[in-house]
């Protein structure tokens, strides 16, 4: 596999803790901005949070039975206001038309202007006075997509699958060349790789255990997985105790957030090999969101990227409504998330994704936490209306504006 220098790259390690810094004025703000240096192959992007304990996921996660009851929330809105929705051409149009409207979703807003974070961060929007929280993002260029892409189109459509319909397990069901490792095998360290390897053949070798499979459990000399083909060979009796027992991470901690952020830190990917991409796709989930995607891209090909499944990509999207002109708007689309079962004896099971967890924003991603004393939002409020960020700028409308002026004009 010819793979580009620049994409064989390691990922940059994640900073053990995000740097935080105090600001009590809007002057103060932008020269400690002023001081930021741009990471070559990234683009910046900022987030407001008016309580700097939020944390940063999408509201479809904070919002009980959330990424279960998805599908019904998305049909049933568009047929409860299907002329809010008309001229909506993707499902991302739809969902972003649906945040607009407060309706959970798996977009997170993010804003390119600074100052429209800053306004968000001294927001009274909590039960009690907290501090606020500019969040400043370096996002690997790879990683930003414009509104029409198929990634984009792959992504959002998971909104329009039921939970059920999308439990997808990466690892092959049967003895195969491609492994859903292909795409990490010039970006991990050798032994790292092994391991990986290692639990996906196991539990290939316990699917073809089942008392289900149709054809016996071939021998060594037939078997292409060269880490299966090699516990077969070592003679032992074939048995689900004993595939277990060789569990790389067996009674390990977690192991998955790690091969997770792996994925998420990586900005491109080269070409996938055929075999494994073709039985990905050849799935009855993948199936279903083919479905889906088709109903906005009739000819899109079914060449749906495991990786990109799993992880945040930042959209840009249309401008095509005032409040998002306004405020610089984007979004982060969150895909499924990535995980595997521990059995009672410590071993792991296949390594699957579905709609019940949702990817986390790489710590790599985040260049900077700008605190805001809860103290300051008043003060940093009145800065930034002199600077015309003011409420009818940020929620453009007449009925905002008629409350501004009565605020301005003490009535």
């Amino acid at each position: 596999m010819n793979i580009d220098p620049e994409v064989a790259s390691c990922p940059p390690e994640a900073p053990s803790k995000v740097e935080e810094i105090k600001v009590n004025s809007v002057a103060a703000f932008v020269a400690k901005l002023a001081k930021l240096d741009r990471e070559k192959g990234t683009e910046t992007f900022y987030r407001g949070h008016a309580d700097e304990g939020w944390k940063l996921e999408p509201s479809i996660l904070r919002t009980e039975y959330g990424p279960e009851k998805e599908h019904l929330l998305f049909r049933d809105m568009v047929a409860h206001e299907p002329q809010s929705f008309s001229e909506c051409r993707s499902a991302l149009d739809h969902l972003v038309q649906m945040q607009h409207y407060g309706l959970p979703t798996r977009l997170l807003d993010v804003t390119m202007n600074p100052l429209v974070a800053l306004y968000f961060a001294c927001e009274e929007d909590t039960p009690r006075p907290a501090n606020g929280a500019v969040f400043v993002f370096s996002v690997p260029e790879g990683k930003v997509k414009h509104y029409d892409s198929d990634t984009v189109s792959v992504l959002a459509n998971l909104a329009k699958c039921a939970s059920k319909d999308l439990s997808i397990c990466v690892y092959p069901d049967r003895d195969s060349e491609g492994s859903f490792y292909d795409g990490l095998t010039h970006e991990l360290p050798s032994a790292v790789l092994e391991n990986y390897r290692m639990h996906e053949a196991l539990c290939i070798g316990e699917f073809m255990l089942s008392p289900y499979c149709l054809q016996p459990f071939p021998d060594a000399s037939n078997i292409q997985n060269e880490y299966l083909a090699k516990l077969v060979a070592s003679g032992e009796p074939l048995s689900l105790a004993y595939f277990r027992s060789k569990d790389p991470y067996k009674d390990a901690d977690p192991w998955v957030g790690k091969l997770w952020q792996d994925i998420l830190y990586r900005s491109s990917w080269p070409k996938w090999e055929d075999s494994y991409q073709k039985w990905l796709n050849n799935q009855d989930a993948i199936a279903i969101l083919l479905h889906q995607i088709r109903e906005e891209k009739p000819h899109f090909q079914p060449l749906v990227h495991p990786y990109d499944l799993v992880s945040i990509f930042l959209v840009k999207a249309k401008y095509d409504n005032q409040r998002i002109t306004n405020q610089s708007g984007a979004f982060l689309l969150f895909g499924l998330g990535l995980d595997s079962h521990q059995e009672k004896d410590g071993s792991w099971g296949p390594l699957y994704c579905d709609k019940g967890k949702l990817a986390k924003v790489p710590d790599g991603w985040i260049m900077r936490k700008f605190i805001v004393s809860k103290r300051k939002k008043k003060a940093i409020r009145k800065e930034l209306e002199n600077l015309g960020i003011t409420d009818s700028y940020i929620y453009p409308g007449i009925e905002q504006y008629a409350k501004e002026l009565k605020q301005r004009y003490s009535l």
